[in-house]
C-alpha cells in the first residue's frame, strides 16, 4: 500500500504540473487569440493527441507488461529488444500517417472548401504525432523498469510546461505560432527522452536467459485498437464541431474539458502506478493481491478526488472566467463534463485492470459501444444545441463504458470494486 501511494504521489506530481501547465496553455491561448483561432489551434492539438494514440501502434500498454516482468527478472537483452523494436515500428508508422493526414487536409482544401489556413495550421500541428509517439515509447519503458517518475513526467508533464513557458515570450500569438511552439516542444521532449530512457536502462541487471525466450511478442494490434477507441472517444467532441463548421465552439469544449479533467488526476496518476502492479500480480496467479489492490486505489481514490469535485461543480463560472468573459456562458458544458469525471472516480482502475489481466477484448467491447453511442448522440445533438450536445453525448459515453467495465470486472476477474469495506 505504502509503494502504491509513493508511486501514485510522484505521478500525481506530475500531474498537477502538466495540469496547470495545460490550464496556463489554455488561458493565454483563450486571452490572445481570436475565438476562431484558438479553437483551430484546440482542434488541431485534438487531432495531434488521436494521432499520436494511433501511431503507437498500442506499444505503451504491452510494453509495460514486457518490460515490467523482464527488469523484475534481470532481463536486460530482452528490454533492449522490445525498446528498440518498439521505436522503429513506432516511428516508421507514425511518419506514414503524418504524411496521410497532411495529404487528407490539403485534399479537403479543394474538395470541401477548407480554408487553406485551417489546412496549414493544422498540418503543421501534425508534426508533433511522430515526436510525441516515441517521446511516449521511451516514457512507458521507463514506467516498465519502474522509473515512474521520469516516466509521468516524460507522458504528461514536459511538453505543456516547455510549451508554456515558450507561449509566454512570443507576441502576437496566432495559432500557426502556437502549433510552430508545440511541434518545437515536442522535438525537444523526444531528445531529452532518449537521453533519460538509456540511463534508466543502464540500471537494469542482466541475465542469460529470458521468459520471452529469444522472441519479442508486443501484443499490440488489440491493445492499439483499444488506446485508439478511448482516445477517439475523448476527442469526437472537438472532432464533431469541427465538422459542423462550430470551430469556435471547440474553445469552448476544450477550456471545459481542461478544467474538468482536473477530477480525474488522481485516477490517472494511479493508473500510472497500477498498470505494471496488476501485470505482475496477474502473472504471478496473486489474484487475491490484485482485488485488494484495486479496492485500496478505490478509497484512495474516492478521498482525494470527490473534493475536487464539489469545488468545480461549485465555481464553474468563476473558473471559466480565466479564459475570458465569453467562456462563462459555457458553464453548463463544464458541470456536465464534471459529472462525468466523477463516473470515472467512482468505478475506479476497471479499464486498466481489464487490459493489464489480459482482457483486452473486453475492455475493446466497452470502448466500442461508448464510442458508438457517443458519435450517435453527438450526431443527433450537436446540430440542435451545439457545444452542450457534444457535452451530453460524452457524458452518456463515458457512463456506458464504465458501467460495462464494473460489470465485465465483477463477471470475469470476480472483483466487485464497490465492496471497498470488506
Amino acid at each position: 500500500m505504502r509503494t502504491l501511494l509513493t508511486g501514485a504521489g510522484v505521478a500525481l506530481i506530475a500531474r498537477i504540473m502538466a495540469a496547470v501547465a495545460t490550464f496556463l496553455i489554455a488561458v493565454l491561448i483563450s486571452n490572445s487569440m481570436p475565438l476562431t483561432e484558438s479553437g483551430l489551434f484546440f482542434l488541431g492539438l485534438a487531432i495531434c493527441s488521436l494521432g499520436v494514440v494511433i501511431g503507437k501502434l498500442g506499444f505503451d500498454h504491452s510494453i509495460v507488461r514486457v518490460v515490467a516482468a523482464e527488469a523484475d527478472q534481470g532481463g536486460r537483452g530482452a528490454v533492449w529488444r522490445v525498446y528498440r523494436q518498439a521505436l522503429a515500428r513506432v516511428a516508421l508508422f507514425s511518419f506514414l500517417l503524418l504524411a496521410l493526414i497532411s495529404g487528407a487536409l490539403f485534399s479537403a482544401v479543394y474538395v470541401f472548401s477548407l480554408p487553406k489556413t485551417y489546412a496549414f495550421v493544422l498540418s503543421v500541428m501534425s508534426v508533433g504525432i511522430p515526436l510525441l509517439a516515441l517521446t511516449h515509447v521511451q516514457a512507458e519503458v521507463m514506467r516498465g523498469v519502474g522509473a515512474i517518475g521520469w516516466s509521468s513526467f516524460f507522458l504528461m508533464t514536459f511538453v505543456p510546461t516547455v510549451f508554456v513557458f515558450s507561449l509566454m515570450y512570443v507576441d502576437d500569438n496566432s495559432a500557426l505560432k502556437a502549433a510552430v511552439i508545440y511541434v518545437l516542444s515536442c522535438l525537444l521532449a523526444l531528445v531529452v527522452s532518449y537521453i533519460f530512457v538509456r540511463r534508466c536502462l543502464a540500471g537494469v541487471p542482466e541475465k542469460k536467459a529470458s521468459f520471452l525466450n529469444g522472441g519479442v511478442r508486443l501484443f499490440s494490434a488489440s491493445l492499439w485498437l483499444v488506446s485508439f477507441l478511448s482516445a477517439f472517444n475523448q476527442s469526437i467532441a472537438q472532432l464533431m464541431l469541427g465538422v459542423f463548421g462550430l470551430v469556435d465552439q471547440v474553445a469552448f469544449f476544450s477550456a471545459s474539458q481542461r478544467v474538468a479533467v482536473v477530477i480525474g488526476f488522481c485516477l490517472m496518476a494511479f493508473n500510472a502506478v497500477l498498470g505494471p502492479k496488476f501485470a505482475r500480480l496477474y502473472h504471478d496467479g496473486r489474484f487475491e493481491d490484485v482485488a485488494r489492490l484495486t479496492r485500496y486505489s478505490l478509497i484512495s481514490l474516492w478521498i482525494f478526488g470527490f473534493p475536487i469535485f464539489i469545488i468545480v461543480f461549485s465555481f464553474s463560472k468563476e473558473i471559466l472566467g480565466f479564459f475570458g468573459n465569453q467562456f462563462v456562458g459555457a458553464h453548463d458544458v463544464l458541470i456536465i463534463l464534471a459529472f462525468g469525471q466523477l463516473v470515472n472516480l467512482v468505478t475506479g482502475p476497471v479499464g486498466t485492470l481489464l487490459v493489464m489481466s489480459g482482457n483486452e477484448s473486453l475492455m475493446r467491447l466497452s470502448l466500442v459501444l461508448s464510442v458508438l453511442l457517443n458519435c450517435a448522440c453527438s450526431l443527433l445533438l450537436v446540430p440542435f444545441f451545439s457545444v452542450v450536445g457534444t457535452a451530453v453525448a460524452a457524458l452518456f459515453g463515458v457512463l456506458l463504458q464504465n458501467c460495462l467495465g464494473v460489470m465485465f470486472v465483477a463477471k470475469r476477474l470476480n472483483i466487485n470494486v464497490f465492496k471497498v469495506w470488506v
